[in-house]
């Protein structure tokens, strides 16, 4: 994801009220949402979900990953 579209999307959704991240032990971490590119990288740490790089899919932690959803999933039900 083009870095100038992940401040958009931040100052999108803070604006609607959710917050963006928090500070837990010093350190910033995302709180309400997380942003990840493409590879799973993302500008803070995120407790709450798992990434796998490889397969390139992230879920909520301590659950197991479910269906895939991306864009091939998106256009098949517009």
């Amino acid at each position: 994801m083009d870095p100038e579209m992940i401040d958009v999307l931040i100052e999108r959704w803070t604006n609607l009220g959710f917050a963006a991240t928090e500070v837990v032990d010093g350190k910033a971490i995302w709180k309400d949402f997380a942003i990840l590119d493409s590879w799973g990288i993302s500008q803070y740490d995120c407790p709450w979900i798992v990434v796998d790089g490889t397969e390139r899919i992230a879920w909520l932690r301590g659950t197991e990953p479910g269906e895939v959803i991306g864009r091939d999933h998106f256009r098949r039900i517009l």
